[in-house]
């Protein structure tokens, strides 16, 4: 069996000082809501609506939560950052600071410079918005190497220094040297000439010669050599072969060789090496 059922209308002021039966419903010609009541409470409880204009931003007992409608212009907001970020309406900075507090501090300074939010909310005076990068403050006081011959887009060549090694310190940074990095490590060159002294060649020994043979002509008769001795007659020649000692220690001389010069060597450091640029931010 149908039954029809018939709504209370009130509009807004009527709405809220209405006491309704419990579970009673009526319709707020007002703002086009559904009311429930509980025959306790005056105006009853607002029903949420398919309408997302009118829809009221949640109440304190429903803090956190947000609207249909806020959820629309939360997403406008941001389409306008994205699409167009040099032109940000002021409703768009209502809406991103919820605090409503410095919102002219959304409104960037220069093209793709946003301001960032910190988790209280407040706008920082000079912060970016940037997605998975590392942003180095500019003003050319910020320094990278990059391993091209051109700086990256942003970013200015240095040529202050040029043809260096780098080396790692743990105090103050700065630079010093004479030599640059090709003379002195990637050249090919001689050593020095040097002259070896005495005391440059190691400990060694000289022994004394071996047999040898002297040929002797006799001019009178009579006897010559070492016993056994050999009997010559005038006008003759003989030669035999004698050993002859003499003592290592006692005096005596070496004929020595070479021409006491002084020499070098080659020395090549042609080591393989990378080039790399300095670059300062922007």
């Amino acid at each position: 069996m149908t039954k029809r059922v018939q709504l209370v209308r009130h509009d807004n002021a009527g709405t809220q000082l209405f006491l309704g039966k419990l579970g009673e419903l009526t319709v707020n010609t007002g703002n086009k809501s559904v009311v429930v009541h509980d025959g306790i409470n005056l105006g009853g409880t607002e029903q949420a609506r398919a309408d997302l204009v009118n829809v009221p931003v949640a109440a304190a007992g429903n803090a956190g939560k947000m609207s249909a409608q806020m959820s629309v212009d939360l997403a406008q907001a941001l389409l306008d950052i994205v699409t167009n970020a040099t032109d940000i309406a002021s409703n768009d900075t209502d809406i991103l600071n919820l605090q409503n507090t410095k919102a002219n501090k959304l409104v960037p300074a220069t093209t793709n410079n946003f301001a960032m939010l910190n988790a209280s909310g407040d706008l920082a005076d000079s912060g970016v918005i940037e997605a998975d990068l590392f942003k180095l403050p500019g003003g050319g006081v910020n320094f990278m190497l990059f391993q091209q011959t051109t700086a990256p887009a942003g970013w200015t060549k240095q040529t202050t220094h040029n043809d260096k090694a780098l080396r790692v310190v743990s105090g103050t940074a700065g630079n010093g040297g004479t030599n640059s990095f090709s003379t002195a490590l990637n050249a090919t060159f001689a050593s020095d000439s040097y002259t070896l002294l005495e005391a440059d060649i190691p400990a060694h020994d000289h022994g004394s010669g071996g047999s040898h043979s002297h040929s002797v002509s006799a001019y009178d008769n009579g006897l010559i050599g070492p016993p056994p001795p050999i009997q010559v007659s005038k006008g003759d020649s003989t030669s035999t072969n004698h050993t002859f000692n003499t003592n290592v220690a006692g005096a005596h001389t070496h004929t020595s060789f070479g021409g006491g010069g002084g020499h070098s060597h080659g020395v090549s450091l042609d080591i393989q090496y990378v080039d790399l640029i300095i670059a300062s931010k922007d």
